[in-house]
């Protein structure tokens, strides 16, 4: 990859993530090495490597691709009329985006929540993008509740996670009454 441009990189990149999403909608991640989507990518493992040095690096990446998608679709002007409502359309826009490879994100879901060293993994990269999130709508808290209110925020995320999971309907309602009902408690903590 000698002498690439940002956009070569950029290009790159988001060609190892697709290339282990539309894997992990046919299979099980967890059933998916790290070297069989290097030879998918169609680049050489000296190449990838640079970039990723295993499938929680692609999936850290991937939470990044949507993290800027979401910056890029909000652009500092995230909807509603209070923060409640712009952090409850940035996440639900977040699983709109999720339903773009949906069966993939569920594929890695299931995997991920059956290996503990995976899932504690995913949480340092989780906690910044629901920090990210809380940017987006403009939720400008400094001091310890910053961390306490991504904490909670990941916490709601999970738990609407769930249920989007088992929510096979076109408006994601239940998705929707779900994260609705989880955004009580950030709220009274953001409320302190």
């Amino acid at each position: 990859m000698a002498m690439a441009s940002a956009q070569d990189i950029l290009d790159f990149k988001d060609k190892v993530i697709q290339t282990s999403l539309d894997m992990a909608s046919d299979r099980r991640w967890c059933e998916i090495a790290f070297d069989e989507i290097v030879d998918q990518s169609g680049y050489p493992i000296e190449d990838v490597s640079i970039l990723f040095s295993d499938k929680t690096d692609i999936l850290s990446a991937y939470a990044r691709r949507i993290d800027m998608r979401l910056k890029e679709i909000f652009d500092g002007e995230a909807g509603g009329e209070n923060s409640r409502d712009a952090i409850f359309d940035i996440i639900m826009e977040r699983f709109d985006i999720l339903n773009e490879n949906r069966d993939a994100v569920i594929s890695i879901l299931d995997s991920v929540t059956l290996n503990p060293q995976e899932a504690i993994g995913s949480l340092p990269f989780l906690c910044r993008s629901m920090s990210t999130m809380m940017d987006l709508a403009k939720i400008n808290v400094s001091g310890w509740k910053k961390p306490a209110l991504s904490i909670v925020l990941t916490g709601v995320y999970f738990k609407t996670l769930r249920c989007w999971i088992n929510d096979d309907t076109v408006d994601m309602a239940a998705t929707m009454a779900s994260l609705d009902k989880g955004l009580n408690y950030f709220d009274k903590l953001e409320a302190i």
